[in-house]
């Protein structure tokens, strides 16, 4: 039976280049293999590409439209899955093919048994720089560069990677897993290595492919590069350590685009990266004494705006960074000192390591710096009764204001160190001290160099870090730019509390009597976070965690919790307005704790967690600490739609595991308020979340150490 198949299927994504369309559709037409379809995926276009397309008799070119502009990834997954034919060619709204790019790329792979791809030369112009054929350049730039062999460590320097240039099995793109949407410059390259593990490439050198880089190219971004570089170096990173001067190049590219972008802190930092793997690569050592000169200069020659708040000269940073360095070589830390460095002030892992610390140790030092003078009495309070209770001895205790010469004194002179956030920014190495960085969780939300939104340009540094499993290992070690080495598989201290009874400060009975819930009575935490990116309440009203509640959703827990005998208890961000701008409150089930009555309970939040039967959340690190209970787990207030913060991956992921519950309307929740007064054991967190553990938490960390 005969197969009216074409042989080849061209993706050509395009979003608002109706003008420039019709030359790059043309360019298809007039191949000489004529075996193909086009398949052309409008992603949310609003200038007229459908029209253009429209225009085109030829019953070989199709029409795809998307509902929303979703990135050039997603665009071409798009025409992959539409695809029909056993071969893929890819083409850019903005170049063009020479006639014979098709039939020389089909002659190459014959006798087309779909085992390996082709990929042909690439000719790059840049008319922006002086009209139409102003400059360019070739790639590859000999045919020896090729002749060498295109492993994929050979991609960066070949220009292979123009996805242009490609003819692949449609198979081989899709068992890979196609293009990574994550990314939005470097997923032909991304793709192009996962595929060069799975088939060999065959070459053809001469450019086949014209590309225009206009001023509105996507590789002419230094921001989509910038945001691309984590993801590459947390999918790519492990194995490119493998080739030092090639995850050196991919440093210092990292930092040549933070410079245009003006991140000069970061592009220092990753100049240094490239230097400790190749001293001596000359353009970096370049730059890196143009980074020097300040942001204003860095400015002036890359020409771009000035970022908020950059240095304008050598900068106190880089004067504080090289001066800790100078200390901590010149003062020896002190061997049975501890630094405490958590916020908010005095919470999280930091506490239970503490706690833990005074009740297994013995003649330990701990000083903890904080931010809030007030913490002091309870700080000291705590001390008292922790040593009380177990009779440890020879501890001391010193609490200094982080900001103030006496508290980096002290963390100057700390043999260890516990943060969550880091304690002073300045900080990026260690000499003869071990510094763990606790952070707050499992990061469902992408934080560190992973956050694309609201970027942090100080890398939270530790010479030791956690993940719960092998899952989070790689995330976290990309999101603070760490080794996988020194991030360590361990149950997270704060959840110690979760598990063992020991580790709470107040009993799961002191918790429910200051929060007047009776013995008979199922208590359900809510825990809203603050979306300081998200879109604003309709009015003048500020934005608060209601906004992102589905209509009716509250009145039906209200009902639900009164039928059930439940009390549903929403303890508000201490930035969330309802604080302060709270109208009168309605409901008696459902109550609000507000932050002024949350620090009147004197409580540790994770005894609070601990003395709930289940929790409701949405995109919280504590949904992955809470499944290592047996409590059900609810997801409100969550749209992955409209939600602009970026996630580590993706959301479908978590709830196809059976543990959480998507409560996205008043039916929902109220199935899940029966849920929780039925009671009965449900399953405990998927390995990939959360790893078994034989040791707390607070001890691993201890272990680990050495202390």
């Amino acid at each position: 039976m005969k197969d009216d198949r074409p042989l080849v299927s061209v993706v050509l994504p395009t979003y608002n280049r109706a003008s420039l369309l019709r030359r790059s559709i043309d360019s298809v037409l007039e191949q000489t293999w004529q075996d193909f379809e086009l398949i052309v995926v409008d992603d949310g276009s609003t200038d007229g590409t459908r029209e253009t397309v429209a225009g085109t008799p030829d019953p070989r070119v199709r029409y795809v439209a998307r509902e929303s502009n979703g990135g050039v990834a997603a665009a071409r997954n798009t025409g992959v899955r539409a695809a029909t034919g056993r071969y893929l060619a890819f083409h850019d709204s903005d170049d063009e093919w020479l006639p014979e790019k098709l039939a020389r790329q089909v002659q190459a792979l014959q006798p087309l048994d779909e085992t390996c791809m082709s990929v042909c030369g690439v000719r790059r112009t840049f008319p922006a720089a002086g009209g139409a054929g102003a400059g360019g350049l070739t790639y590859p730039r000999s045919a020896s560069d090729w002749n060498k062999g295109l492993d994929w460590s050979g991609v960066l320097a070949s220009g292979v990677a123009y996805t242009q240039s490609w003819l692949v099995p449609r198979r081989a793109v899709v068992d890979a897993g196609g293009f990574d949407e994550r990314l939005c410059i470097w997923d032909d390259w991304d793709l192009l290595i996962r595929l060069s593990r799975r088939l060999p490439i065959r070459t053809l050198p001469e450019p086949l492919v014209i590309s225009e880089r206009g001023a509105d190219s996507l590789s002419a971004d230094p921001q989509r590069f910038v945001r691309d570089m984590p993801v590459i170096l947390e999918k790519h990173g492990a194995e490119a350590k493998q080739r030092p001067p090639l995850l050196a190049e991919l440093h210092f590219l990292h930092a040549l685009q933070l410079c245009k972008v003006v991140r000069v802190r970061e592009a220092r930092a990753a100049l240094w990266r490239c230097l400790k793997l190749a001293p001596t690569h000359a353009p970096a050592w370049r730059l890196l004494m143009r980074t020097l000169l300040g942001s204003a200069h860095i400015r002036r020659r890359f020409g771009a705006p000035a970022a908020q708040g950059e240095d304008h000269a050598l900068g106190w940073a880089l004067v504080l960074t090289v001066l800790d360095r100078v200390l901590q070589r010149l003062v020896p830390p002190v061997p049975s000192r501890i630094a405490y460095v958590s916020f908010p002030d005095y919470t999280d892992s930091a506490f239970y390591v503490f706690r833990h610390a005074l009740r297994t140790r013995n003649g330990l030092e701990h000083v903890w710096l904080v931010r809030d003078a007030s913490a002091r009495r309870r700080i000291e309070r705590d001390f008292a009764q922790a040593v009380a209770e177990v009779g440890t001895t020879g501890h001391t205790l010193r609490v200094e204001q982080r900001a103030s010469l006496a508290g980096y004194w002290s963390f100057l002179r700390s043999r260890y160190v516990f943060h969550t956030h880091g304690a002073y920014r300045f900080r990026d190495t260690a000499w003869r001290r071990d510094v763990v960085c606790l952070w707050h969780g499992m990061p469902i939300k992408c934080v560190g160099l992973l956050n694309r939104i609201t970027p942090n340009p100080y890398p939270t540094f530790g010479t030791m870090h956690l993940a719960t499993s092998a899952f989070f290992r790689d995330i976290v070690a990309a999101a603070f730019a760490a080794d996988t080495a020194v991030v360590k598989l361990c149950s997270l201290p704060r959840c110690d509390a979760l598990l063992h009874e020991s580790a709470r400060q107040t009993p799961e009975m002191q918790v429910r009597e200051r929060l007047a819930v009776a013995p008979d009575q199922r208590l359900v935490l809510w825990l809203p976070t603050y979306r300081a990116e998200g879109p604003q309440s309709q009015g003048s009203r500020p934005r608060s965690f209601l906004d992102d509640v589905p209509s009716g959703t509250v009145e039906a827990m209200e009902r639900a919790a009164a039928a059930t005998g439940s009390v549903v208890l929403a303890k508000l961000h201490p930035r969330d307005p309802l604080n302060d701008h709270a109208p009168p409150w309605p409901f008696e089930r459902l109550r609000l704790l507000r932050a002024n009555a949350w620090t009147a309970l004197d409580l540790q939040l994770y005894d609070l967690i601990a003395a709930s039967d289940a929790l409701i959340s949405d995109v919280s690190s504590v949904l992955i600490d809470y499944s290592i209970t047996r409590g059900p787990i609810g997801i409100l207030g969550f749209d992955p739609a409209t939600y602009t913060r970026e996630l580590t991956f993706p959301f479908e992921k978590l709830t196809a595991t059976g543990r959480f519950d998507l409560l996205g309307d008043a039916r929902a929740v109220e199935r899940f308020l029966q849920r929780v007064r039925d009671g009965g054991p449900t399953d405990g967190a998927p390995t990939f979340l959360y790893d078994r553990f034989d040791l707390p938490g607070a001890e691993q960390v201890l272990r680990e150490v050495h202390l």
